[in-house]
């Protein structure tokens, strides 16, 4: 028996005469995954643990989701977001080559999650 999911994603790119930057955004439809909330649970506990590199804990993003935020702040700079809408919906923000979490909720802002998570399963 298989399990099939959908993705949209989309990626950004900006290059300069030292690095590249790179922004990743994934949505992904969990619907159709038994247990998928599940995998989504570990955001919904409190969590947080900071290392030289860097850190990880969760978060509440735009109020209402619970999720995942991490930055490496070491040579290779990178940050991410994941959290869950709706108990459905998957998102992943992830960037390379910077470490500030900001850019990333400036990208959430843009969305419409309240929308996003109304959507139901057919």
């Amino acid at each position: 028996m298989g399990f099939s999911t959908s993705e949209a994603g989309v990626r950004y790119e900006k290059a300069t005469d030292s690095i590249t930057y790179s922004i990743e955004i994934k949505i992904v439809d969990m619907s159709m995954m038994p247990y998928a909330a599940w995998a989504m649970a570990y955001q919904q506990m409190d969590y947080e643990n900071e290392t030289e590199e860097g850190y990880e804990k969760t978060v509440t993003v735009a109020k209402n989701f619970k999720g995942m935020e991490k930055a490496n702040t070491s040579d290779y700079k990178s940050c991410s977001l994941n959290f869950a809408v709706g108990n459905r919906f998957h998102v992943t923000i992830e960037a390379s080559g910077l470490d500030d979490v900001k850019v990333l909720y400036s990208l959430v802002d843009a969305m419409d999650l309240e929308k996003l998570a109304k959507l139901t399963a057919e």
